[in-house]
């Protein structure tokens, strides 16, 4: 199960930047532009689940509601916002000089990567399967799932 979606890279940083951002030849090729966004949220996943492995959760981190398995909300955020980060830092060499978002981009992954440790700590807590007996572990800040609509 993905923890986030295009739509959700989009959804943080606009459709166009993340066109732009994933077209590496500028040639606007639609499975190219696909196959690098795809690249792009295997890598955040990993990421994740490499920061929470070894920590209180079952990796990877799922929670089930109602017979339902999905991704909590936080993990969705944190997924995209890496994924977007890691597309717009391998951007084509042409868009470097333009760099004026460069700040709010990186601080997009700045504070996923906050969160992420902030989880594997056991300060923040996920309403997801917990390593210790696989029973869900309730939580007030992460009550929302998400469903790969993609």
């Amino acid at each position: 199960m993905s923890y986030a979606t295009r739509s959700n890279i989009e959804d943080a940083f606009g459709v166009t930047n993340v066109e732009v951002w994933a077209d590496l030849d500028a040639d606007e090729d639609s499975t190219k532009i696909t196959n690098r966004i795809t690249r792009a949220l295997a890598i955040a996943e990993e990421e994740v689940d490499e920061s929470l492995r070894n920590g209180a959760y079952v990796v990877p981190v799922t929670m089930d509601v109602d017979g339902v398995l999905g991704v909590s909300v936080t993990l969705t955020d944190v997924t995209a916002k890496l994924a977007g980060g890691w597309l717009w830092e391998n951007r084509r060499l042409e868009d470097t000089d333009k760099d004026e978002d460069s700040g709010r981009v990186s601080s997009h992954a700045k504070r996923a990567r906050a969160i992420l440790t902030e989880i594997a700590s056991g300060k923040r807590k996920l309403n997801a399967y917990r390593q210790d007996d696989d029973v869900l572990a309730p939580s007030a800040d992460t009550q929302t799932l998400t469903r790969d609509d993609d």
